[in-house]
């Protein structure tokens, strides 16, 4: 049980909640910690969440989706922020959060039971992710209010 409380720990002024669910299925999984393959993991959280704007790009604008998404990609994967892109915790968090408020968002969009609890499960770890995750969250909510479908 103390290790399930450690997952909620607070780290400084941050709550890291995801990242150290990555890390403790990472290390089950592998047997140890590779820091290279967590930037992986960290940057492939990024592509996701592009992946999922696209999405929202191409319903809010399907006849120009290709030239917005294009825009979008070029905004995302801006070289300025390459000190997220090659130091693992940076990744893992920063795109964590990123990452997790997209995935949130995405299956609020949707119909279904089934979306809503994935929907709610996305946005409580992103709550317990970071400064940025309690931010989003507020964000999310005002999200659903505003859809006026849930």
């Amino acid at each position: 049980m103390d290790k399930f409380y450690l997952l909620f720990l607070q780290q400084s002024e941050h709550r890291i909640f995801s990242s150290r669910i990555i890390y403790v299925c990472y290390d089950a999984i592998m047997g140890n910690i590779n820091f290279r393959n967590l930037i992986f993991i960290g940057n492939i959280q990024l592509l996701l969440t592009f992946i999922i704007l696209i999405y929202f790009i191409k319903k809010g604008l399907p006849r120009y989706w290709f030239i917005a998404s294009f825009v979008a990609g070029v905004c995302l994967f801006d070289l300025n922020n390459w000190e997220n892109a090659d130091f693992a915790m940076a990744s893992m968090q920063n795109y964590g959060v990123i990452f997790l408020f997209s995935a949130s968002m995405f299956f609020y969009s949707l119909k279904g039971k089934g979306y809503l609890l994935a929907g709610i499960l996305f946005q409580v770890i992103c709550t317990y992710s970071s400064g940025n995750g309690i931010v989003a969250s507020g964000i999310l909510v005002a999200f659903n209010i505003f859809s006026k479908n849930r």
